[in-house]
């Protein structure tokens, strides 16, 4: 068993004692840290943090034929179960990217993909089941999670689409022709 003298005895007392007061002094400085990068404006947050490269187009469509969208959809009735969204991207080469797809603040997938040129093109699509009616999201993201471009669409059900569309005109037999 060891023996402490008065001097070593009165040491330790004194370090245990300023611990807490250590302690306490660090976890306020932490404190203080926090505060501070709490209260810095998300403009000046997301000033340090830019998203290098830049979307040209993102669009929803019905179909991607030799990687260019056939149309631009941004009301899509529920009778029609598989939508795309593509982008062209610029200056983006050699980072991961994603498109994250969201329907009633809900996640519905997340498609990653890297980008391997100056100029990409790319698409993901979503299968869609006739109830989940509604606004759709879909985000280009980084790696960091850092928007580069948001686009929606309506998913409608097939017969409120077609009642806001004009009625068909009446068709008549035309005159008979050789051609």
């Amino acid at each position: 068993m060891r023996m402490w003298n008065t001097v070593q005895a009165a040491a330790l007392v004194a370090a245990l004692a300023a611990a807490p007061a250590a302690a306490e002094q660090h976890e306020a400085q932490a404190l203080d840290a926090t505060a501070a990068a709490e209260t810095e404006s998300p403009a000046v947050a997301a000033a340090e943090v830019p998203i290098r490269g830049t979307v040209a187009r993102a669009q929803f469509t019905s179909a991607v034929v030799d990687r260019e969208p056939t149309d631009t959809v941004r009301q899509v009735s529920n009778d029609q179960r598989l939508v795309f969204f593509f982008t062209e991207l610029h200056d983006f080469q050699d980072q991961d990217l994603v498109h994250r797809w969201e329907h009633a603040g809900e996640v519905k997938a997340e498609v990653p993909f890297g980008v391997a040129g100056p100029r990409w093109r790319v698409y993901s699509s979503k299968s869609l089941e006739a109830s989940w009616l509604g606004k759709w999201t879909v985000s280009v993201m980084d790696a960091e999670g850092n928007v580069a471009a948001s686009e929606s669409f309506e998913y409608v059900e097939a017969h409120a689409l077609n009642a806001s569309e004009d009625p068909p005109a009446p068709s008549h037999p035309g005159p008979a022709s050789p051609f």
